[in-house]
Parts: C-alpha cells; sequence; structure tokens
C-alpha cells in the first residue's frame, strides 16, 4: 500500500509555476486561469506579464520584474496618490 501512495505521488509535477495578473495602479491581482482583465476595484487593464520584456508575472507581491528589474506598477505623483482610497494622514 505505501508503494502504491508513492507511486501516484511521482507524477505529480515537482514544479508548479502560477502566473498571476496584476493591476499596476492599485495591486490588485488574480490568477491568470480566471477570466478577469480589468481590475474589479478601479477599473484598469490587467498585466499578465512585464511591459518591457514580457515575462510572465510569477508573484503577485513583486514591485519589479525579476527578469529585466524594470517595475510592473505606474509611478505616479503625489496628486494621483492623495486621490486613492488609502489616503495619508
Amino acid at each position: 500500500m505505501f508503494v502504491e501512495y508513492k507511486r501516484m505521488n511521482e507524477s505529480l509535477p515537482n514544479n508548479i509555476i502560477r502566473t498571476f495578473r496584476i493591476c499596476p495602479n492599485c495591486n490588485y491581482f488574480c490568477n491568470t486561469n480566471e477570466l478577469d482583465e480589468f481590475c474589479s476595484l478601479c477599473g484598469t487593464k490587467l498585466l499578465s506579464s512585464c511591459k518591457f520584456c514580457q515575462t510572465e508575472i510569477s508573484n503577485p507581491y513583486a514591485k519589479f520584474c525579476r527578469k529585466c528589474g524594470k517595475p510592473y506598477r505606474q509611478i505616479t505623483s503625489e496628486i494621483s496618490r492623495s486621490n486613492t482610497v488609502h489616503k495619508r494622514i
């Protein structure tokens, strides 16, 4: 019985790489298996890859591309940041 269990697990992939879509404006993210094309929080088109080198996004919390080092998210001015939900006090 133990041998059978081991054989079943050997067929599973060792390195599952999940890719994500992220919002360059508000940091919302979803799995690329989901059908979202636009951010449900702010309406911005979601990114599924780096806009500079087209490397897929594998870490939804990353701020920079793992291949070219360019930023995923838009750098906004202080004025536009003050209009977001999370205002500085």
